[in-house]
């Protein structure tokens, strides 16, 4: 996507009733994306919905400064950032913001809890002396990290139960909920 200044800018009302002030720009984006805004947000919202777009990209999703570090660090350095799906339905809360959870859902590859990730996390279990009622979830999340290649970072708010499930092959780092 590129963007363009263009000439002029001026005062318009924004829905609210304030008023605002606006330039226009020139925004060039792949032809089947934008075809599926317009569709989407229908005729005459296009310039809001990318406008909205633009400013959540802009705004950190996560507040955690060292959880986003790294998130931003392995997407400069071509890395990829993972999340087990058991994740998203365990990070989601109604205090959540439905745009900012599927944002950040966006920027991420979900790995689905195969039945080799759940083998491996019933040995997790085993291993550390618990039960699957109250640990499931952080040992999936725990069996899912081992088995992905390269440097292998988990951001988590639980740093404690996770660094007794992990390994030693993954490097817990403590963020915020």
């Amino acid at each position: 996507m590129s963007v363009d200044e263009k000439a002029g800018a001026g005062k318009k009302k924004h829905r609210a009733g304030r008023e605002r002030t606006v330039k226009k720009y020139s925004v060039s984006l792949p032809e089947a994306l934008a075809e599926e805004i317009r569709e989407r947000v229908g005729p005459g919202e296009f310039s809001a919905y990318v406008a909205a777009a633009v400013q959540r990209q802009a705004e950190p999703v996560q507040e955690d400064a060292r959880a986003t570090g790294y998130v931003l660090s392995a997407q400069k350095r071509g890395g990829r950032n993972l999340c087990s799906a058991v994740t998203l339905v365990e990070a989601y809360h109604k205090g959540i913001k439905k745009g900012a959870f599927d944002y950040a859902r966006s920027r991420v590859v979900v790995v689905p809890v195969t039945e080799e990730i759940a083998t491996a996390a019933r040995n997790i279990l085993e291993a550390a002396d618990l039960n699957g009622h109250q640990h499931a979830i952080d040992a999936m999340v725990a069996a899912t990290a081992p088995a992905q290649p390269g440097v292998r970072l988990m951001l988590t708010s639980d740093p404690s139960d996770m660094s007794r499930l992990c390994d030693g092959t993954v490097k817990i780092v403590p963020c915020s909920e």
